[in-house]
């Protein structure tokens, strides 16, 4: 297949005659009529974008800041005076090993029987009806 512009000779030829070729392609290439609004409107829309991206990484940064500051925040609030109603597991068994003994009870019904009445209390302490 052999084009109708054979360059492969290029030698042979003379380089006016090329330059004349390239130049008359020249006449083939037209800028359409909307180039310049196509152009504007893409550009005003990557700026759009800029400024979208750009404002969605500060509102990123500053809530990462605000985290980082309010997390530790929260976690030193004491919780308005309230103090702990839950003893430690330690303590739990304590007691229902005493239960039992008392009792004359095995320790596994005892400890039913403290967690039973410890999650009373704190649904009183709190002001909840128990179910």
């Amino acid at each position: 297949m052999r084009d109708d512009h054979d360059f492969g000779d290029a030698e042979r030829r003379d380089s006016p005659a090329i330059e004349a070729v390239i130049r008359a392609a020249g006449d083939y290439v037209v800028v359409s009529d909307d180039l310049r609004p196509r152009t504007i409107e893409a550009a005003i829309e990557r700026q759009g974008l800029a400024v979208t991206r750009r404002r969605v990484r500060w509102a990123a940064l500053g809530a990462a800041l605000f985290l980082a500051v309010s997390i530790p925040w929260v976690r030193s609030y004491d919780g308005g005076g309230l103090e702990s109603v839950s003893p430690t597991t330690a303590e739990i068994h304590r007691a229902a090993l005493r239960y039992a003994a008392e009792a004359n009870i095995t320790p596994d019904w005892a400890l039913q029987k403290v967690v039973d009445d410890l999650r009373r209390s704190q649904a009183e302490r709190l002001g909840q009806s128990t179910r």
